[in-house]
């Protein structure tokens, strides 16, 4: 494209400031002032030394080229230009992998916010020859020349993000002012594109002058028209991503950013009465203002920035700083404060107390339920797979292995396998999955279905995470997505699970993100009274019931790992595997069967598809369940109910409604859109229906 709070059983911290000092009242004024200096300078209150030095340094850099368009020139656009050519070439760059085989060296962080060029794209860093293939000399020098923009600020955070490069913190900074230049960048592209409307047509109502001056002003008109046509590409399209959403059909004469709102002769009285009415001018000029501004969209830049900023300040558990982010969306219940706290740990950026967390997951005893639970979801702490089979499931699905690229995991939707339970497999597993699943998961779960139930199959699939890098998984319910595209009908498994694998070797420090368990349906009427939390231990396997919301909150990383900006985890990242047990066959609702595809068949133990013949290893069909039971004894672990905070949800609404909903002056404010891509749903618009709406939608879970 980015989100702290002290955890206490009644809430957020509703306080003006938080412990950097930030007033977030003042930033509120500030943002609906459009006080953008001010803005971007409290802001950085919150980053290194380094950080806060180049943001003062981009604060002198002015917005001439934009501020005033009376006497601009293509010329004056050339440094802007330049910005978005190196931002192109960084993000081919990136998008052909070069970030992941490359380990570029950090750059002086004020230079990478400085503009050392004066503007007039002479610079010397065009002299050398490290253009290369490292994204990151491109993104300085796009922000070398135009320091303001939004765009490239946006990328270099999400690619140190995703490189580790960075602390959360200065990283969060620069999505956050990334927010901030692309409303100002924005606002004032709109005002040029705005400019001269209105000289125009009182020439046109005028009528005299001879040739040479027409001609004058023809060329003028062209040359001006020339000038907006760059600025809207540069500034809105490519640094901001703001689009012409007005009607085209109501100009004649091309001209695409005139904002009238009333009737000809009304606006030619007006303009007849300027000099005696100037209240009236200005009153005019304000809905103009306005008009031009509703013709072009609200910017996908300082949206994607915003909702990053929000999730990486909960992350980090900065709770004020997130809502001040989240009021610019139509959100209106967010995840509450106290889950992200809890399920931090001890590996937050703000280590909550043993009484604290006690404190927080106690609290929903007292609770009353949103949805009767056929169990509370449990879990299985450690070794729960002898050494040698979970050696062989960390070996066949370790990052690096064929699996990943044999299966086109990073690019492929949703996909599972289906294995029945028939009587061969259960007497004689013929793979490792198999017998992980046949052997040590199923009989933990046993004690969890009614008698009257009967498992006759389970779906497994695996998922692999950066730890600090990703930003969780989606709040979804498990369903049979085939039954459900088939007919509408929502069926879960009876039981779902995850089986820990890599990511976190110390049950006290959670370097990756912990599952939460919501007590919620989608035939829950109210939001979840509780979230159970999952603290990721390796080996260990937690089991909850099939039609409960679920997910993963994002991996805040150690605290080391914070404070360095670096990865102490040698390269492991967050390995799960998970099964849903099913009490019917989904795959008879699948017209089609496909490989990799949700329910869909093992493949071939062929070449194309090495990591099914490497599961088959040491499987020759021979070994029977009763020898496997020898070799391992009949160990029996007690699984521990999981911990459970309430409440599960914070409302950020009033009376149903965003607080950002109406300014001071009683005209609607724009909420921002959405970023479906990053929308994990931690914030939602209209829980709990919402959920069961997404059901419906045409979505996959990556």
């Amino acid at each position: 494209a980015h989100a702290h709070a002290h955890a206490h059983a009644n809430g957020s911290n509703s306080g003006e400031t938080n412990d950097k000092g930030i007033s977030i009242k003042a930033l509120e004024k500030m943002s609906k002032d459009k006080d953008y200096n001010s803005l971007s300078s409290m802001i950085s209150m919150s980053s290194s030394d380094a950080y806060r030095q180049g943001l003062v340094q981009q604060q002198s850099h002015t917005l001439a080229l934009l501020e005033s368009n009376s006497e601009s020139s293509l010329r004056s656009l050339v440094p802007a230009l330049l910005s978005m050519v190196h931002l192109h070439i960084a993000n081919d760059l990136i998008s052909q992998g070069f970030s992941s085989s490359l380990k570029p060296e950090p750059e002086p962080e004020p230079e990478l916010m400085n503009n050392n060029s004066n503007n007039n794209g002479n610079d010397n860093h065009d002299t050398g020859t490290d253009t290369g293939t490292d994204p990151m000399i491109h993104l300085q020098k796009s922000l070398n020349y135009f320091p303001w923009n939004a765009s490239s600020l946006s990328i270099l955070a999400n690619y140190k993000r995703m490189n580790l490069m960075d602390t959360q913190q200065n990283i969060c900074t620069l999505y956050e002012i990334a927010s901030v230049n692309a409303s100002r960048v924005r606002e004032l592209a709109i005002s040029v594109l705005g400019e001269g409307e209105e000289e125009e047509e009182e020439q046109v109502i005028g009528g005299d002058g001879d040739n040479q001056e027409i001609q004058e002003e023809d060329d003028d008109k062209v040359q001006g028209n020339m000038h907006k046509e760059w600025v809207e590409l540069l500034f809105l399209d490519g640094m901001t991503g703001v689009e012409y959403v007005g009607d085209d059909d109501d100009d004649d004469d091309g001209g695409c950013y005139e904002g009238q709102t009333t009737s000809g002769d009304d606006n030619e009285n007006t303009i007849k009465d300027q000099d005696s009415n100037s209240n009236q001018n200005e009153k005019e000029n304000v809905v103009n203002e306005a008009a031009i501004n509703s013709e072009y969209s609200t910017s996908d830049v300082e949206s994607v920035s915003s909702f990053m900023a929000a999730l990486l300040h909960s992350t980090l558990r900065n709770h004020e700083m997130a809502l001040f982010h989240l009021k610019k969306f139509n959100f209106t219940h967010r995840i509450h404060p106290n889950v992200w706290a809890y399920s931090m740990g001890d590996g937050g950026m703000k280590t909550a107390t043993k009484e604290e967390n006690q404190l927080i997951a106690t609290t929903a005893t007292a609770s009353k339920d949103t949805a009767t639970l056929a169990f509370e979801p449990k879990i299985f702490r450690g070794n729960v797979l002898p050494k040698d089979l979970y050696n062989g499931m960390c070996n066949v699905f370790a990052p690096k292995k064929p699996y990943w690229e044999e299966s086109n995991y990073q690019n492929r939707g949703y996909y599972s396998f289906f294995n029945d339970l028939t009587d061969d497999i259960l007497f004689c597993p013929s793979n490792l999955i198999e017998d992980v699943v046949i052997n040590h998961l199923l009989p933990l779960i046993k004690a969890q279905i009614p008698s009257h139930e009967k498992i006759v199959g389970f779906e497994w699939w695996t998922h692999t995470r950066p730890l600090s890098a990703n930003l969780g998984h989606q709040l979804h319910f498990d369903t049979d997505e085939a039954l459900l595209d088939k007919e509408k009908k929502v069926t879960h498994p009876i039981i779902s699970s995850v089986l820990y694998l890599t990511g976190n070797k110390d049950s006290g420090s959670q370097t990756a993100g912990s599952t939460i368990v919501f007590n919620q349906t989608p035939d829950s009427k109210e939001v979840a009274s509780k979230a159970y939390v999952s603290h990721a231990l390796n080996n260990s396997f937690m089991i909850f019931p099939g039609n409960c919301l679920h997910g993963v909150l994002p991996c805040p990383g150690s605290n080391e790992e914070s404070n360095q900006g670096r990865s102490n985890n040698d390269g492991e990242e967050r390995l799960t595997f998970m099964v849903g047990f099913w009490t019917r066959r989904v795959p008879d609702n699948i017209e089609e069967k496909k490989l990799y595809s949700p329910c869909g068949p093992l493949p071939p133990a062929d070449d194309e598809h090495s990591w099914v013949k490497e599961i088959k290893k040491g499987y020759d069909g021979e070994t029977k369940r009763e020898d496997n039971a020898e070799k391992y004894g009949n160990k029996v672990i007690i699984p521990d109910v999981l911990p459970a905070v309430s409440p599960a949800w914070e409302c950020i609404a009033e009376n149903g409604k965003n607080n950002s909903d109406d300014d001071d002056k009683g005209h609607e404010t724009e909420n921002l859109p959405i970023p479906c891509s990053l929308d994990h749903r931690f914030f939602v618009h209209n829980a709990p229906q919402t959920f069961r709406e997404s059901l419906f939608k045409d979505e996959t879970f990556a």
